[in-house]
């Protein structure tokens, strides 16, 4: 994938993140969330699309059982974000679906 097309889709991933916590939670406790993941996880915001692992255990750390729903509710903004639909997989986890959006989005253009 070309670097501005990289570029694209993370700053989409970060929007969809950030309007998801924002949505459950309320902006300042979106940014407490980002300075505690950075702060205790070396976890900064623009380094969530490329560490989506890091991010998922840092979510799971943070939030227990409620994490999967978390993941679900960006996974749908970003797709939504993308134009396309989310359709969930029973064996994947979010890298596979921000893979897969990445592989599909090119299609699409």
């Amino acid at each position: 994938m070309e670097h501005g097309r990289r570029e694209a889709l993370e700053k989409i991933l970060l929007e969809a993140i950030d309007e998801t916590l924002s949505l459950l939670l309320s902006e300042r406790a979106k940014e407490a969330i980002y300075a505690h993941m950075e702060r205790y996880y070396a976890l900064r915001r623009e380094e969530i699309p490329r560490s989506p692992d890091r991010f998922m255990a840092c979510l799971e750390r943070i939030f227990g059982r409620a994490r999967p729903v978390i993941e679900k509710m960006v996974l749908k903004k970003f797709y939504s974000k993308l134009g396309m639909g989310f359709i969930e997989r029973k064996d994947w986890d979010f890298r596979d679906y921000i893979v897969s959006a990445g592989h599909l989005e090119q299609v699409y253009e």
